[in-house]
């Protein structure tokens, strides 16, 4: 099962629901096919290439017309965009982790400034936001949510999600992962008595699946 795929979508709808109904956190979630184009990444990529071909035919033993060895080079050049453009592993490994996390948190910040206003207004609210090309996961939370919860708990949740990227079914190993956090919300956040939570009805609402086509969020 994909974590991009449809059939996915009804197990995570019921794994937010299960964590809403015993606890106090209102939970967003987020799955991008990726955070940015990093085109510079293949760009500069293919330009090293092309100059590793040039050099190659004008210290090479082979006689070639001048005019033939720019055509190559022309050649290397497309040929070498095309593959680290389209060749995912292989992109993901010019691109540093380092800008990988930067972009991720940017857009993170971002859909939840567009979202709320610069800040994340319920009072346990909490944003997951998952990028399947960086492989990253980036949760943001309302500050009563961090001081609810120590701080080791905290960041050991923040720790597990990201190593689901590490598991053979990524799809599995985020609904664990939901499940597992579920405890922790349970025992820290509580369901208050005789306490209105602004939480929409419809939890569909609050989660957005990227469409693989594109990178624009398709919303449920």
């Amino acid at each position: 099962m994909k974590i991009l795929s449809k059939s996915f979508k009804p197990w995570l709808y019921r794994a937010i629901e299960d964590i809403e109904d015993s606890s106090s956190v209102q939970l967003e979630v987020i799955i991008k096919q990726q955070s940015a184009i990093y085109r510079n990444a293949a760009f500069i990529a293919a330009t090293v290439f092309m100059c590793l071909t040039y050099l190659y035919f004008i210290f090479s033993s082979t006689v070639l017309d001048i005019y033939l060895i720019y055509a190559f080079t022309i050649i290397a050049f497309v040929t070498g965009y095309v593959f680290f453009e389209y060749v995912k592993p292989l992109k993901r490994y010019l691109i540093s982790k380092k800008l990988k996390y930067k972009t991720t948190k940017r857009y993170a910040k971002t859909f939840l400034q567009k979202k709320d206003g610069s800040q994340i207004k319920n009072e346990a609210k909490i944003l997951i936001y998952i990028s399947v090309f960086e492989q990253k996961v980036i949760i943001l939370a309302d500050k009563n949510v961090e001081k609810s919860i120590p701080k080791l708990v905290w960041e050991k949740i923040k720790f597990d999600f990201q190593n689901i990227f590490k598991a053979r079914d990524i799809s599995i190993a985020l609904l664990e992962q939901l499940y597992y956090s579920k405890q922790v919300f349970l025992k820290y956040l509580p369901l208050v008595e005789n306490k209105v939570y602004e939480l929409t009805d419809n939890v569909k609402s609050r989660i957005r699946i990227s469409s693989p086509e594109n990178y624009i969020t398709v919303f449920s």
